[in-house]
């Protein structure tokens, strides 16, 4: 049975990261096998180069070259394609997502976002995958802000492979959650946090309160030095009314 979440007291605003945070996968590396190799009329390549190979030597430049370097480089593979044909991929690729039988949810984490919902504090979505990939999963959520990566569109709605500022990774995650505090009139110590990778820091040692998800041992060593909650990553498939054709339909 699902352990009931308390909500903290003096909680306005609630963080999540996404990808192995909320869902138990990387949202955006599935969809973009599911883009260049599975959905209708795919070649299996990238650029011309086999998507194993492709994703292979961006793994493995992580070594050498900072994540919001490889997050560039993994965008620009879209470059060219119109975005309406990336957002439709999207829901098409979550849609299959939810009916595979995976266990891509985290549990623990998905309750607690329910019942931040629940007693009305706003949940905002701060990660590194792009709004166009993540529309389906942040509509299901009820999701009341996204703070993500927005590709450049440019006059024929083609994705130039570009990226608007901030790029919401590391440093970039803040630099959006603190803008939207000021917006709100909000302050940091009045917001809680989760994240499951050393990535996260940047935001989460800024707000009032931290959730780590294990899985990461520098993050959970310095959520014990901190005092913050670590929980455990639980996997579940999605719940059955997600499964029951209840993703919306994109209509914009």
């Amino acid at each position: 049975m699902r352990a009931i979440h308390e909500v903290p007291r003096r909680v306005r605003l609630a963080a999540f990261d996404v990808d192995e945070t909320i869902l138990s996968i990387k949202g955006l590396f599935s969809f973009a096998e599911y883009f260049f190799c599975a959905r209708p009329g795919a070649s299996g390549k990238v650029g011309g180069e086999p998507f194993a190979a492709w994703f292979a030597s961006l793994r493995a430049c992580g070594a050498t070259i900072s994540r919001e370097q490889v997050n560039r480089r993994f965008y620009r593979a879209f470059a060219g394609y119109e975005s309406s044909l990336v957002q439709r991929c999207a829901f098409d690729w979550f849609r299959q997502l939810l009916h595979s039988g995976e266990a891509i949810l985290i549990e623990p984490v998905l309750a607690a976002l329910e019942a931040y919902r629940k007693n009305h504090i706003p949940v905002a979505l701060l990660t590194g995958s792009a709004r166009l990939f993540l529309t389906p999963l942040a509509k299901l959520l009820d999701a009341t802000y996204v703070l993500s990566i927005e590709l450049e569109v440019d006059a024929a709605g083609v994705l130039t492979g570009e990226l608007r500022p901030p790029q919401t990774i590391g440093e970039g995650k803040w630099q959006a959650l603190c803008a939207l505090l000021e917006e709100l009139g909000i302050d940091a110590s009045e917001c809680v946090g989760y994240g499951d990778h050393l990535s996260d820091l940047p935001f989460l040692v800024r707000l009032g309160q931290a959730v780590v998800v294990e899985g990461d041992e520098a993050l959970e060593n310095i959520a014990v030095k901190h005092g913050w909650r670590i929980l455990p990553r639980s996997c579940v498939v999605p719940p059955r009314s997600w499964r029951a054709g209840c993703v919306p339909e994109l209509t914009s």
